[in-house]
């Protein structure tokens, strides 16, 4: 029974953090591409909003798959904390396994942060919002990098 509670914890967590994510982007979003400022009224308000009547399947799908692959990371290292006289070369693959989760994870959550731009501004469900989210940080690898290397640093420096 824990076990739930532990997944469904997961998934609100990662839900909150989308909606979060969608919220920001719808706001900034209309606050960019508004050509008369003065008449933006409640960005943020108009896109929770958003968010509440149109979004909250495709948010909810992509915090899911993410409490999927943090819920299976965490059966693993639970199996490798309790193993103490388990095999060696058991161990390592539990770890490799770990670590390919870990990366796998980062990578969902870059592709999704990417898919709920997506949806905030064009309104996309999930899996296209992140067809072309990844699609266009694949055309402009290079820019985002610089710029991901640039605010890090900035983030870095501010600390």
């Amino acid at each position: 029974m824990r076990v739930y509670y532990v997944f469904g914890f997961l998934w609100v967590i990662q839900f909150v953090m989308a909606c979060q994510s969608v919220i920001i982007a719808g706001a900034v979003g209309t606050w960019y591409f508004r050509r008369d400022k003065s008449k933006l009224g409640t960005p943020i308000l108009t896109s929770m909003g958003n968010l509440i009547r149109y979004h909250l399947g495709s948010v909810a799908f992509g915090a899911l798959i993410i409490a999927i692959v943090q819920m299976i990371r965490l059966v693993l290292k639970y199996i490798e904390q309790k193993s103490s006289g388990m095999n060696e070369g058991l161990k390592w693959c539990l770890r490799c396994c770990q670590c390919c989760l870990w990366c796998f994870e980062k990578f969902l959550k870059f592709l999704n942060r990417n898919a709920y731009i997506q949806i905030a501004l064009f309104g996309y469900s999930f899996c296209k919002g992140a067809r072309n989210g990844f699609a266009i940080v694949a055309k402009n690898a290079l820019r985002v990098g610089t710029l991901n290397f640039v605010g890090e640093f900035v983030f870095f420096l501010v600390k």
